[in-house]
């Protein structure tokens, strides 16, 4: 009997994934496991190294796939998973030391999902994130609204969680394919289809996250803008199919997620294209997102992002010399 699957999709990994695996074997655990690599058409040697530790370790299976981007390979690797409970990981991240053990012995029988914090690594410095944004959920809007408004990384992305198999099965929860946002809806999919009652939070960071140039959000791509439209219009329809929320609680939630996105497409374009202009993040907010007054108005929208939303409707170029200052080195 298989209780955990770890799904690691790998895309030219050579020089990163056997750290991974050994962050993983090194593990001890009272609880049987099983790694499953899904290779998503790799050119380099990566399948050579993985087919090293599958050879000397029983739990490490291999699965081959021409390149199809990582959500279907994690889909691949769920169709494939036998356990009860299921991991994710990057070929490019790693597991604390003596971290499984600890995560495992937390879980409840009734636990429907497991939630803990990462380290994020970058050149320049280490930041940690340890407390959820969903931990003082009260309710089920509570945890949906704080999902969409208040999120931290390690709330939307799917490898710091243990989620449970016969959920994502029973509701049929997949991967969108495409390299932002894939997370974030799977997430929010996920905790459509369960309680907030029902969510573990461990204050502790154990899954390390490498922030370097070569990550796929780190290289400028023009379609996160596109992406990000999508994510929004899917998250728009699932919210009015829910009715968690009244008209106008859910008009300033949309309002606040809104804002949100295009601050994060902002960034993307002020940091990777190297023919940004101060007239392209002024034309992105002004025709895509809503007015200063809605914004500054919102109730659930922090003071840092309205002010982060005004600085960067009016003051675009002062804005990018201050985010650049405050923004860590990659690797």
């Amino acid at each position: 009997m298989i209780d955990v699957s770890i799904i690691i999709p790998t895309y030219n990994a050579v020089s990163t994934v056997s750290k991974l695996l050994d962050s993983i074997l090194t593990q001890q655990t009272t609880f049987n496991y099983e790694v499953i690599c899904v290779d998503d058409g790799s050119t380099d040697g990566t399948v050579d190294v993985l087919q090293t530790y599958a050879d000397n370790n029983a739990s490490i299976r291999i699965i081959r796939q021409k390149n199809s981007k990582q959500a279907a390979a994690r889909n691949n690797g769920l169709r494939n998973a036998q356990g009860k409970y299921v991991m994710f990981a990057d070929a490019d991240d790693y597991w604390v030391s003596q971290s499984f053990e600890s995560i495992y012995d937390q879980l409840k029988s009734n636990t429907q999902l497991l939630i803990f914090g990462i380290v994020k690594k970058y050149a320049s410095k280490n930041i940690v994130e340890r407390s959820s944004a969903l931990e003082n959920s009260q309710s089920q809007r509570d945890l949906i609204k704080n999902y969409l408004v208040d999120n931290l990384e390690m709330d939307v992305g799917v490898w710091n969680k243990i989620f449970v198999k016969k959920v994502i099965d029973d509701y049929n929860l997949k991967f969108m394919n495409g390299n932002f946002f894939e997370d974030s809806i799977f997430v929010f999919d996920y905790l459509t289809s369960i309680s907030f009652k029902q969510i573990v939070y461990v204050d502790r960071a154990y899954y390390v996250l490498n922030k370097h140039s070569a990550t796929t959000t780190t290289h400028f791509s023009p379609e996160i803008r596109d992406r990000a439209i999508v994510y929004y219009t899917k998250i728009q329809k699932k919210l009015q199919q829910a009715r968690l929320f009244d008209k106008v609680s859910l008009q300033a939630i949309l309002v606040a997620l809104k804002v949100r996105l295009l601050l994060h497409v902002s960034h993307h374009f002020m940091m990777y294209d190297v023919n940004w202009q101060p007239k392209m993040t002024r034309e992105l907010l002004k025709n895509k997102g809503p007015k200063l007054s809605i914004v500054v108005s919102n109730q659930y929208l922090s003071n840092k992002y309205k002010i982060s939303w005004v600085l960067l409707r009016l003051f675009p170029v002062v804005y990018r010399v201050l985010y650049k200052r405050y923004k860590p080195t990659l690797s």
